[in-house]
């Protein structure tokens, strides 16, 4: 479907278009996620590059390459690129959700370094998604997941279960078998192994 959004929106707005290079952004991100990493990176290099040669920066592609960076386990990279597409992101109703989204997943990020000291900027993002949207996202389970392991660091695993538990119950119906929703399920298996201690 990105792929067509792409072909289409190419013949209506050109390649300089900021839904070209949206597009062109959602579709190497795809392609990282489905674990073609080496292609999804050189192909939201491109991306990136062009946006900057054609005289534009966009917060939605900046954060699409910082999710790319993470997946890569570059999270320096993903910081560099979060910070510059908060900074980008205009404080305005219309864009509040894309700011949570990017506040949360920079979060998630940066509490990989000291999960217990990032525990009220994680807490603070988590507050800001829910205030956005009414469901649980991706984004909510970063920082779920985030959080969990915090508190499961700091000795509170009562605490880190809802956490872990919600990551689960996001994943499980969204992308079951996913990295993610493994990543939910043994995080999950730890903290009620030591609730059980």
């Amino acid at each position: 479907w990105a792929e067509r959004g792409f072909a289409a929106n190419l013949r209506i707005n050109g390649a300089d278009s900021y839904e070209a290079f949206v597009f062109g952004a959602v579709i190497a991100l795809g392609r990282g996620y489905a674990g073609d990493l080496a292609t999804a990176t050189r192909d939201m290099d491109r991306v990136v590059a062009d946006m900057r040669a054609a005289g534009h920066v966009f917060d939605t592609v900046l954060l699409s390459a910082g999710r790319l960076a993470r997946v890569r386990g570059d999270a320096a990279g993903a910081l560099r690129l979060f910070d510059e597409a908060a900074a980008l992101s205009k404080d305005a109703p219309a864009t509040a959700r894309l700011r949570a989204q990017i506040r949360g997943e920079r979060a998630a990020v940066a509490a990989a370094r000291d999960p217990r000291a990032a525990r009220p900027a994680l807490e603070a993002a988590l507050r800001e998604l829910q205030a956005q949207y009414h469901v649980e996202t991706p984004s909510h389970a970063d920082v779920r997941m985030a959080l969990a392991r915090g508190l499961l660091a700091a000795g509170q695993a009562a605490e880190a279960a809802p956490h872990a538990d919600a990551a689960v119950a996001l994943w499980q119906p969204l992308n079951p078998g996913s990295i993610w929703h493994r990543d939910a399920l043994a995080l999950q298996a730890a903290v009620r192994a030591a609730r059980q201690r």
